[in-house]
C-alpha cells in the first residue's frame, strides 16, 4: 500500500503574553531609555504589535513584543 501523506504542519509560535498578563515597556529615545510597567490588552507572540496600558490609565499604547513579559513602544 501506497504511504499517506505527510500532514504534519509546524505548530504556530507560542504565545508569550496573554490579555491582563503585566508587561515591562522600553522606551529608547535620544540616548536615554524609560522602562514602564503596563498591561497587555491582548494577547501575542513575539514580534506582534499589540495594545498596551498602564494601569490606571485610559491610554492605549501601540507595543511590539519582544518576549515574556517584555515589550518596547511601536514605531
Amino acid at each position: 500500500p501506497a504511504e499517506a501523506p505527510d500532514r504534519t504542519v509546524a505548530s504556530p509560535a507560542a504565545l508569550v503574553i496573554k490579555r491582563g498578563d503585566p508587561l515591562r515597556l522600553r522606551v529608547q529615545r535620544d540616548g536615554f531609555v524609560l522602562i514602564y510597567d503596563v498591561v497587555a490588552a491582548a494577547s501575542g507572540r513575539v514580534g506582534d504589535m499589540i495594545f498596551a496600558r498602564a494601569e490606571g490609565s485610559k491610554a492605549m499604547l501601540q507595543v511590539k513584543l519582544l518576549g515574556p513579559g517584555q515589550a518596547m513602544l511601536a514605531e
